[in-house]
């Protein structure tokens, strides 16, 4: 049993759990929403609903009716809600008085109880915070956009290196092998007899001489002696 399935249990919050198979692939999500997950809590559930007309309202009372709960859980709740509340909402732009202060703010920073943020944003500044109060998001916690841009560009860079590891592959053996020059008319970019081209398509592999001819000179652009 996970460190929050215990918590919740003994809580008596199990019936209240997250269904992560509808909350897991979530992207953008109402930091409300997002709260509770972290928390393995189930958002949709009628014990979190609080008629409040802004977070800086909501989140206190859904601590309140945690402690009832859990005196734990609704600490550690308040806590990262109170630094949600300073990281995601801008109260002091509602205020007439401050320097930065304008309708549209207030509007989209202190009304923040129907906006929505990407998960991964949320876990990003989360996670580190969790581990000082001795608690880690579930592992089934929403993957959201971030993670996911994040795998992709690793993807990105791995195919990358695998393409120079290539080119570098292929403008050794045609030096070695072909007598390719760089720089020079040869035989090995051609498309006739002992050319790279008509190798390839001797082995069932069909190639024209220009494509090769692209490829070793991307390579010499990439990998030639200074």
């Amino acid at each position: 049993m996970s460190q929050w399935e215990k918590l919740l249990v003994e809580a008596g919050l199990e019936d209240h759990k997250a269904d992560w198979r509808k909350w897991r692939f979530i992207e953008n999500i109402q930091l409300r929403e997002v709260l509770l997950l972290t928390f393995g809590l189930n958002p949709a559930s009628g014990l979190f609903y609080c008629e409040a007309p802004c977070f800086h309202d909501w989140w206190p009372c859904i601590r309140d009716k945690l402690a009832t709960k859990s005196s734990q859980l609704a600490e550690k709740f308040g806590f990262i809600a109170y630094l949600a509340s300073r990281k995601f909402v801008e109260p002091e732009r509602c205020d007439e008085s401050h320097p930065h202060y304008s309708p549209e703010a207030c509007k989209d920073g202190y009304i923040y109880y129907d906006a929505e943020i990407t998960a991964g944003q949320f876990a990003a500044w989360v996670s580190p915070i969790l581990g000082e109060v001795g608690w880690e998001l579930p592992p089934e916690f929403p993957i959201g956009k971030a993670e996911k841009s994040d795998a992709s560009e690793k993807l990105t860079s791995q195919q990358a290196r695998k393409h120079n590891n290539m080119l570098a592959l292929i403008r050794a053996m045609a030096i070695d092998k072909y007598n390719y020059k760089p720089g020079e008319r040869n035989t090995a970019t051609g498309g006739n007899k002992g050319s790279i081209a008509v190798a390839c398509d001797q082995q069932g592999f069909k190639i024209d001489g220009e494509t090769v001819k692209k490829y070793l000179e991307e390579a010499n652009e990439k990998h030639s002696p200074p």
